[in-house]
């Protein structure tokens, strides 16, 4: 897993890196496995895939693609 900013706060222990906040964009950030759009829990990380939880704006899906580039992550819809 990559650090998006240097203000990252990652956790490494052992084999398992835990996110505990990393900010992505303004009004964007990943707390653990949850991305935050504005106050809204828009996405989740789930091993190498972003599991998106419904349909949204347009910014807020710019942000959920930015997190999903910026970890390298495959993007999901909750229905697939």
């Amino acid at each position: 897993m990559k650090k998006v900013k240097n203000n990252d706060r990652i956790i490494t222990e052992g084999t398992t890196t835990i996110r505990k906040i990393s900010r992505i964009c303004d009004n964007c950030l990943v707390s653990g496995n949850n991305v935050i759009s504005y106050e809204t829990h828009v996405a989740t990380v789930n091993g190498s895939d972003l599991i998106v939880l419904g349909y949204w704006s347009r910014t807020t899906s710019r942000h959920i693609n930015k997190t999903a580039k910026a970890l390298g992550l495959t993007i999901k819809y909750l229905s697939e």
